[in-house]
């Protein structure tokens, strides 16, 4: 009786010191994801941390989501109703969680387009797929794709660049389309990071590898303005590194720019957008982030210079000082005029507002940050006065399809032309004189 009540117990022993042993084990290769539930999972965790880490968090942090979200239900009572608007909420989001939810046990990762369509019958547009999205990505505090979902992707890379080993330079005037993951979109710098970041079987590094010459980084707003330096094979000049998102940026843009800065912190960056407030929108994505969203934080880039169109660019004359904490002009005329033949459009009643709210918004990003006062933000905010002020639209596609005759000026003028080297001549040009701001 004794042996086989004594049998049981022992068994019981070695089971819960192998269970012991399990869970001692496991807490010693788990690392740290945060030191707080409602930290944020940026790109300095993720460093630190493998995959599968990565992957219980999302699990972890999506489960409780939905018996939190459960809770709000099941407590409400007749006194505390949950508004109508806020129910369509929680299904919206409910309905893609579940999605995500698979994608993640099955490694699989779906565009933000591929969840509308897989939800078209249940969810009216894909704005409303976009938002709950981002609301997840906020609450949770998980980047898209440790959710098993990312943007669509929107935008091409090229120049003194190798992706995957191969050279872009020989891929092509319309660059390579950006990946999506994480993975492919970290950078190195030249052959001694790419042979470090390499494992022991000699696999090739996945991502991209910027290489030691490069001496510039430039974005890009349009694809017809990437096309065509590329076309005049800028690389070959200047060696730089091209990057556009055919507009407003995409994720994987702002993500492969700020991959590239921290890969090459020693390469300036600039840009070439239009002479207009969506042009200035785009520039205040990149280097201060897209609206409020903790994941956009992480991938702005302060560093980026603002090469053009710029207000010398397409007018002439003494520029206005703008004075007072009122951004107010001083009392004499206007004094810039625009260059003769200068192709150019009005601003809209659209564009007004745009322009208002750009400059509203960047005082409320200037406001509390270390950086505020520094002399390239300062200069930035003057020459978005100046564009107000001027109140004039110019795209950058002016500065080739046009004759350079036409815009052939005095040697002091930043639009010369004239020497038949085209447009990337000017871009050049302009970049080796240092003529950004």
């Amino acid at each position: 009786m004794e042996a086989a009540v004594s049998s049981p117990s022992s068994s019981n022993t070695s089971a819960a010191a192998v269970v012991a042993k399990r869970l001692t084990r496991q807490k010693k290769q788990r690392p740290v994801l945060a030191s707080s539930e409602d930290e944020f999972i940026g790109p300095d965790i993720v460093a630190v941390n493998t995959p599968a880490a990565i992957t219980a968090e999302a699990v972890r942090r999506m489960e409780i989501f939905v018996l939190q979200t459960i809770h709000e239900i099941v407590t409400t009572t007749r006194r505390s109703t949950i508004r109508e608007s806020r129910l369509r909420v929680i299904r919206l989001q409910l309905l893609v969680l579940r999605l995500l939810y698979q994608n993640i046990h099955c490694g699989i990762i779906s565009t933000q387009r591929d969840v509308y369509y897989r939800l078209a019958r249940l969810i009216p547009d894909q704005g409303c797929i976009n938002r709950a999205i981002q609301q997840l990505v906020q609450t949770i505090g998980i980047p898209r794709q440790w959710l098993g979902v990312v943007p669509g992707t929107r935008g091409c890379v090229g120049g003194s660049i190798s992706f995957h080993g191969v050279d872009l330079r020989c891929y092509g005037s319309e660059g390579l389309p950006l990946p999506t993951t994480q993975e492919e979109l970290r950078v190195v710098q030249g052959d001694v990071d790419r042979t470090a970041a390499s494992n022991k079987d000699n696999v090739p590094f996945i991502g991209f590898e910027i290489h030691g010459k490069t001496r510039y980084i430039v974005v890009v707003e349009k694809h017809a303005v990437f096309f065509r330096l590329m076309e005049e094979r800028i690389f070959e000049r200047l060696p730089c590194v091209l990057l556009t998102s055919h507009g407003f940026p995409t994720v994987a843009a702002r993500t492969l720019l700020s991959n590239l800065h921290r890969a090459a912190q020693s390469v300036p960056l600039v840009a070439l957008v239009d002479y207009n407030p969506s042009g200035l929108s785009i520039l205040q994505q990149y280097k201060y982030g897209a609206g409020g969203m903790r994941e956009s934080q992480y991938v702005a880039v302060h560093a980026l210079h603002w090469l053009g169109l710029r207000t010398h660019h397409i007018a002439e004359g003494r520029e206005p000082n703008f004075v007072g904490s009122d951004n107010r002009v001083a009392s004499e005329p206007f004094p810039l005029r625009l260059l003769p033949r200068l192709p150019f459009q009005r601003f809209s009643q659209r564009d007004v507002v745009m322009m208002a709210n750009l400059l509203s918004r960047w005082h409320g990003i200037r406001e509390g940050c270390e950086w505020k006062d520094n002399d390239a933000d300062k200069a930035w905010y003057e020459e978005a006065l100046k564009m107000q002020h001027l109140r004039v639209k110019v795209e950058l596609e002016v500065l080739y399809q046009h004759g350079t005759d036409e815009l052939k000026q005095p040697a002091s003028s930043s639009l010369e032309l004239s020497d038949g080297n085209g447009f990337a001549a000017w871009v050049c040009r302009a970049i080796l004189r240092h003529d950004y701001i």
